[in-house]
């Protein structure tokens, strides 16, 4: 989860609840990740310690606190979950440092915002600044290799760093006069105790360890997965059981899920899996923008996979290429006409772009007096219906 600063001149151990802060003199800057306390209780706890300074995005500027000086010790009185942290030290020294859950949204000030990835694994920088894009100014990312500028309306698609490690830090500058309300549910953040078991796919070659084979009393059809114990696929694949199988082809592994929320109008369900085994990965449904046309795109599934298996054929991941063809809208459902290839099997399965970025779910392929019409094959446009997606997943 995000958190309000990283940490810089300091190496951790984490606890089940605690984490041990190693720090070396001069300053040093940490993520606070326990409970409300005092400022001056805190400092108690920290050897050698000669001033504490928290960066106070509402003020834009810095305030602190030092038990050298005398009355309150300055204006710095509380520490929060997520507070952005400078610790000036005299010595070597420790602070064991509680670890509880964070808040579910963070709040962010028209200005400069200094915050942190609080998370245990890596992300991708898409994945952790998309969902402010449409007012996040530039971003600075600091780190052991110094201050490199992480997003900029000028800059170009490849992003100068690929990942944002555990407890780097991030300067956001936000336009407008008003707060943000930042989702951090929305960014495929998880809990600061927590870690991220199933890593991200990043590229168009990765999406492989990403798709599964999901088959119903009925029939079978692809699915991905989204996090650490859920799966979206077609309302249509799941059908009306409640159970369903769950096969992993590249690592030759099955799983029972259990159908925990269906839309029917946009024809998705989530399917959750508790024991996802090693070896997978999950994909980016959150950040891609709607693509344009001719934009090129990959459909992912299990084309006619049952005549294949019974043909003698292992059980594999299929993947066709083809570009967007045209946006189309029925009934207050948006799709993606695409001249990839889609078959039966293919349903549920994720329409990617080159990064790995999901854009759509394939349904269906237009049928017109009984034949399918060769290169009208539609995918739900996953932009267009992000929100309700979101809320599907949450409910599950």
């Amino acid at each position: 989860m995000l958190a309000l600063s990283g940490l810089l001149d300091a190496s951790r151990v984490a606890a089940a609840d605690e984490r041990e802060l190693i720090l070396t003199p001069g300053f040093n800057q940490v993520v606070y990740t326990g409970a409300d306390t005092g400022a001056a209780q805190a400092a108690e706890q920290i050897p050698g310690l000669r001033a504490i300074y928290r960066w106070d995005a509402s003020a834009q500027g810095y305030r602190s606190y030092s038990p050298l000086l005398p009355g309150s010790g300055g204006d710095l009185q509380t520490l929060r979950w997520g507070d952005a942290l400078w610790l000036d030290l005299t010595l070597n020294s420790v602070w064991t440092m509680p670890i509880v859950e964070g808040p579910d949204t963070l709040t962010l000030y028209a200005g400069w915002n200094l915050v942190g990835w609080g998370g245990n694994q890596a992300i991708h920088p898409d994945l952790l600044l998309g969902s402010v894009s449409d007012r996040l100014s530039s971003a600075f990312l600091f780190g052991a290799a110094g201050m490199v500028q992480l997003y900029s309306p000028l800059l170009p698609l490849a992003l100068p760093v690929t990942q944002v490690e555990p407890n780097d830090v991030i300067w956001l500058n936000i336009s407008g006069t008003s707060t943000l309300e930042w989702d951090l549910g929305g960014t495929g953040t998880m809990p600061v105790a927590a870690s991220l078991l199933v890593p991200l796919a990043t590229s168009v070659q990765q999406v492989r360890d990403a798709v599964v084979y999901v088959a119903s009393s009925t029939q079978g059809g692809g699915g991905f997965i989204v996090s650490e114990t859920q799966i979206l696929t077609a309302a249509h694949v799941v059908g009306r059981d409640a159970t369903v199988s769950v096969r992993f082809p590249h690592l030759g592994e099955r799983r029972t899920g259990r159908v925990a929320a269906v839309d029917l109008q946009l024809d998705i369900a989530v399917i959750i899996v508790d024991d996802l085994p090693t070896g997978t990965r999950r994909l980016d449904w959150q950040t891609a923008s709607r693509p344009s046309y001719v934009t090129p795109v990959w459909a992912w599934g299990f084309p006619w996979e049952s005549r294949v298996v019974a043909s003698g054929f292992n059980l594999a991941v299929s993947v066709s290429g083809g570009i967007v063809s045209a946006h189309r809208e029925r009934n207050e459902v948006h799709t993606l006409q695409i001249d990839a290839a889609i078959n039966p099997g293919n349903s549920g399965g994720p329409l990617t772009t080159v990064d790995g970025r999901v854009v759509g779910i394939n349904l269906n392929v237009l049928t017109v007096d009984g034949e399918d019409a060769e290169g009208l094959n539609f995918a739900l446009d996953i932009a267009s219906h992000r929100a309700q997606i979101r809320a599907l997943l949450s409910a599950s």
